[in-house]
């Protein structure tokens, strides 16, 4: 008969097994039941026995949670939801010490002092409950458990060193909140678990860190009543908490309990201070380690044979004291506050009249303020739900549809999820009670599934809070050493693991800017290790792709197509560039010597198909002396040079030398030496970047558009720009000196002492009207005398149109006559209108060269310096018409021989 009546009281610190070990001995009984401190770990045991048994035969009740099959055998219950009078075979109750706890203890201690089971009745708890036991449960049998692996005690860590699988806890959901944010900047994430969440919401989060995603979880001290994690390391934020009336420090043994939840089975555990939190005393790490504390001396109790015949009576008897020694009353509970709340309220006390209106009233009191709101309002809301109650027998169905349609909103941040989940916890707790509302089980699934899309809005909020969802995985796949899978878009993008990492420029990894400089480590050593591949396969291509694929900026940058793979840098000649290529280190030096070797390929090839004629002057052997030492000068000026700068070379240049150089391209012109093709765009481009090199400069100007014979005279330009440009500076305009050379030699045909003015052609090849070609003979070195006169009706001619500027087109064009002076009279004559109206007047320019003026002039367009605009007016007119002079006097004519045989066909040909 003793077997039959077993109590047993297994005591032992965490992780020694006791919950497995009750599960174990009610699964050998046909019927039994276990009271459980939390509803979560209620949750946890309730699967676990499902596993095994299914789900036809075992109930789970809690105080928002039903699930009673027909053929329950087996009850998983939190204490204060267990059902009394089952009769079962077995009974446990876990966490027994908890009758110590000042707001919960007296319902553990009424189930220690009255709660068993027909054959076998279990005890599990901490060793401090074992001289409580021993004096309350006399036949009380004691089983110790020690600890299956060693808690050791670690010290102060700070939290950016904290060790991976840790657990951190706090006291309060702001300093939760607070270290799960700062462990998503710094180590990716962290899963949040506190008692006020749901079932649903904490199986995610836990899920979520058993399953790696995150390796770390932060809680409150809701982890130290049986949850079981792969923890290794607890650390404490704080060691003082709010319990409800004021805030104290952890004892030793609640220190211990939360503490031992590192190290689970056979692996060893540590524990110690993060943050704020001091370091604990030696002797108090030394006793959680030895699980060595100070017995519980006082129970809290509290009157379970309650009197219902009036409210009054039932307040006394909730009151009562007590004079067992081990047993001190309970501190006003928040359901006994309610009750008196309500006594005082004249329509709930009129209603409460007789004795199960008394036992109504004091169901209503008990339901939990979940909310956690003022004592005022939540007695408002019980003595709502008790009139319902007693005058109606339950609880409408449109109110409590009501209540619920305004907290079904699965949206909003954690704070207003969370408050909206703490109100359906309420009309959860409602639905449970038996006959409280019509079609119990409607409102149960109803209530059910508000609280389960509420718990998954929750987990969401949560886990996009406090969870770098790239940073946890890809820190997960390089824990596990997996191999890293990247994906690269059309446009660069670079994936790792389904995760977008940065973009992939050229041989460079750009990492998302947006990571920060913690989750900017993992990102970075995940990316660059699933990158590897991908770095061999592009140097590969890159190796093998044509010329055609690759091509440098105005600043010196190699591009591959879109992506800058190197630049241009400075070598020992100019046409000897270096490059330097853009490889990230990571990517090894066997791929960055690859891209410097095809680089340095592309560019020398280039600069030898642009520069051939001047790079075959250096390799022209019969190119000896003067002419040999011309040639490399023109080499280093690449292909052009200021004549006026090499003059006396030029002059010590014989004819054959010169024409040696000729058949190379060079053209000897009156301001410049050049070699025609060499003023193409495509060599102007890569000269000036060479050129910029070689002088050192930081920012490398840009080649003038192609076709243009003239460009504006930015006296801001750097020295030497214009001429290995292409062009040379004259007035406000630099001209191409290709075509000042041509407009050079159509002045050497004319009367430049004596004055002339220009013709269509000279405006022509430089695009020029009138009044800007004055000012770009100025600053070739001629005198520009602007006068007016009479237009004159010439035939139309068809005029040569400008190669570029259709300025030209438009321009007025000076007629041209071999002897203006003989020709003024019949201009006139034909200007003259019929009428006698004033003459149309037209605008001339005479040239003349400006002998020294004019090299002064020259001298200022190159140096940079500003001259003065407009061409100056001459002072010498007469009658608007332009004068002609003569360089020599005229010569005499000839007189013929009489004698000479041919003197007749002479005449002839004079009289012709």
């Amino acid at each position: 008969m003793a077997q039959m009546q077993r109590i047993a009281a297994v005591l032992g610190p965490t992780n020694t097994g006791k919950t497995h070990y009750a599960i174990e001995r009610m699964l050998a009984h046909k019927s039994g039941i276990i009271g459980l401190p939390l509803r979560l770990l209620a949750r946890e045991v309730y699967d676990r026995i499902v596993a095994i048994r299914g789900p036809s035969v075992v109930a789970l009740v809690t105080g928002e949670e039903r699930i009673v099959p027909d053929r329950t055998k087996y009850w998983v219950c939190t204490v204060e939801a267990m059902p009394e009078g089952l009769g079962v075979d077995f009974l446990a109750i876990d966490e027994v010490q908890l009758c110590g706890d000042p707001e919960r203890g007296h319902i553990f201690t009424d189930r220690l002092l009255h709660a068993r089971g027909l054959h076998e009745t279990l005890f599990l708890g901490a060793e401090t409950m074992r001289p409580a036991i021993a004096d309350l449960v006399p036949k009380a049998q004691f089983m110790r458990r020690d600890r299956m692996s060693k808690l050791l005690y670690s010290g102060e860590k700070k939290l950016n060193r904290m060790i991976a699988r840790s657990a951190i806890v706090s006291f309060s959901v702001d300093q939760v909140y607070g270290i799960a944010e700062l462990l998503r900047r710094q180590r990716g994430g962290a899963a949040v678990v506190m008692g006020a969440l749901s079932p649903r919401t904490r199986n995610k989060q836990v899920e979520m860190y058993q399953n790696g995603d995150v390796e770390f979880l932060v809680a409150t001290d809701a982890i130290g009543m049986g949850l079981n994690l792969d923890v290794r390391h607890v650390a404490f934020s704080a060691t003082k908490k709010f319990d409800g009336r004021k805030m104290r420090s952890l004892f030793p043994n609640e220190l211990a309990q939360i503490a031992g939840r590192a190290g689970r089975y056979m692996n060893d555990g540590t524990f110690g201070t993060t943050g704020e939190a001091r370091p604990f005393d030696p002797e108090v790490a030394q006793a959680i380690c030895d699980s060595r504390f100070q017995p519980l001396q006082k129970l809290y109790w509290r009157n379970s044979s309650l009197r219902f015949g009036t409210v009054a009576g039932l307040i006394r008897s909730l009151e009562e004291q007590t004079d067992n020694d081990w047993l001190t009353r309970v501190r006003e509970s928040d359901d006994l506050i309610a009750l008196k709340t309500l006594s005082q309220d004249a329509e709930a006390a009129a209603r409460a009249s007789d004795g199960p209106s008394v036992r109504l009233l004091w169901d209503v009191c008990r339901i939990p303020d979940f909310r956690s709101i003022s004592t005022t309002e939540h007695a408002s809301l019980l003595g709502q739900i008790f009139a319902f109650m007693h005058e109606k027998g339950e609880i409408p169905s449109d109110w409590i549809a009501r209540q619920l349609k305004r907290i079904d909103r699965p949206s909003g941040d954690i704070d207003t999820l969370s408050k909206r989940l703490a109100f359906v916890r309420t009309w959860t707790y409602v639905a449970q009670r038996k006959g409280w509302l019509n079609d119990e089980k409607h409102w149960r699934g109803e209530t059910r599934a508000v609280e389960d899309r509420l718990s998954d809005a929750l987990h969401d909020a949560l886990t996009q809070r406090f969870v770098d969802r790239r940073t946890s995985v890809l820190m997960r796949r390089l824990k596990q050493k997996e191999r890293l899978v990247a994906e690269i878009s059309k446009d660069g993008e670079v994936t790792v693991e389904g995760q977008f990492v940065g973009r992939l420029e050229g041989f460079r990894f750009q990492q998302d800017s947006s990571a920060t400089p913690d989750e900017a480590k993992t990102l970075r050593a995940a990316s660059l290790q699933a990158l590897a591949p991908e770095f061999h396969l592009r140097a590969d291509r890159f190796y093998n792709a044509p010329d055609t694929e690759i091509d440098f900026t105005d600043q010196g940058g190699l591009m591959w197509g879109t992506h800058a793979v190197g630049k241009l840098v400075k070598g020992a000649e100019a046409l000897k560039p270096q490059v330097e290529v853009f490889v990230d280190d990571e990517a090894g030096a066997d791929i960055a010597e690859r891209v410097s070797r095809r680089l340095q390929h592309f560019i020398d090839r280039k600069i030898a198909t642009l520069f051939e004629p001047l790079l075959n002057i250096q390799r022209d052997e019969s190119l000896e002396g003067l002419a040999r030492g011309f040639g490399f000068q023109l080499t280093e000026g690449l292909g052009l040079l200021d004549r006026a700068q090499v003059a006396e070379d030029v002059k010590s240049l014989d004819q054959d030398a010169r024409g040696t150089l000729r058949k190379h391209g060079v053209r000897f012109g009156q301001y410049t030496i050049f070699m025609p093709l060499l003023l193409k765009p495509a060599p102007t481009r890569l000269r000036l970047i060479l050129w910029s090199l070689a002088n050192d400069l930081s920012e490398f100007p840009s080649a003038p558009p192609p076709g243009l014979v003239t460009i504006a005279n930015d006296t801001g330009a750097v020295d030497g720009y214009f001429l290995k440009s292409g062009y040379k500076p004259a007035g406000e305009r630099a001209i191409r000196v290709d075509m000042v050379e041509r407009l050079a030699d159509m002045l050497r045909n004319q009367n430049s002492r004596g004055g002339f003015e220009a013709n269509p052609d000279m405006l022509s090849i430089t695009g020029m009207t009138l009044e800007q070609f004055a000012n770009l003979m100025e600053g070739l070195g001629y005198k520009a005398d602007k006068g007016e006169r009479p237009k004159v009706k010439a035939e139309p001619v068809a005029e040569t149109p400008a190669e570029t500027s259709p300025e030209a087109e438009a321009a007025p064009v000076a007629p041209v006559a071999e002897d203006p002076a003989q020709d003024a009279p019949v201009k006139a004559a034909d200007a003259a209108p019929a009428d006698n109206a004033e003459p149309e007047v037209e605008v001339y320019y005479t040239f003349t060269w400006g002998g020294r003026r004019a090299v002064q002039s020259d001298r200022r367009a190159n140096s940079g310096k500003p001259r003065p605009k407009g061409p100056r007016k001459s002072k010498d007119r007469d009658n608007g018409k332009a004068k002609t002079f003569k360089a020599a006097p005229p010569k005499k004519e000839k007189k013929i021989d009489p004698d000479n045989p041919f003197a007749a066909a002479l005449m002839g040909l004079k009289d012709k």
